[in-house]
């Protein structure tokens, strides 16, 4: 079999719900061989190291915002933790890291460990199908590879489970 290449965009999630994602972000491309599937891309920003950051951010925010509702606002407790927990989302949102470093990464998998493939649409529209996600086992656990062709997702989609068998 030759080797086929789709490029495209490797994306993510901060945290997987049940799954571990690979920590390959940005630009980058997947090859298809006989042997396995291949992703070149950026290392990802990692979640993990940002938490003692988020943890300090956060604690600052909250009591900013606490005495700048009851000083200024004179706003009672109960609405004010309401008000808390927002700002405490927000700032979440604003300081878990997303995207890709200058870091170039390289990882390959054998098809006995790619367990599975999906095609998967974004947060913000998930009727959309604009992405494949591939489940593969990395040791002990399963980790997933978000990745947004350039082309067509289901050529990609199609390409890996006509490969894997």
């Amino acid at each position: 079999m030759d080797t086929t290449r789709f490029d495209g965009e490797f994306v993510p999630p901060s945290l997987g719900p049940l799954r571990w994602p690979v920590a390959i972000a940005g630009k980058g491309a997947i090859e298809l061989d006989a042997e396995g599937l291949r992703a070149t891309g950026f290392a990802s920003r990692s979640a993990w190291l940002a938490l003692p950051a988020f943890l300090v951010t956060a604690a600052a925010a909250i009591c900013g915002a606490y005495v700048v509702m009851h000083s200024v606002f004179h706003m009672p407790f109960g609405s004010s933790g309401v008000a808390l927990g927002l700002a405490t989302g927000a700032v979440g949102a604003i300081a878990t890291p997303r995207g890709a470093t200058t870091t170039p990464v390289e990882q390959r998998w054998r098809w006995s460990a790619v367990v599975k493939s999906d095609l998967a649409g974004s947060p913000q529209d998930p009727k959309k199908l604009d992405r494949v996600v591939v489940t593969m086992l990395d040791g002990r656990r399963n980790r997933t590879l978000h990745f947004r062709p350039t082309g067509n997702p289901g050529a990609l989609y199609a390409a890996i489970e006509s490969t894997r068998g």
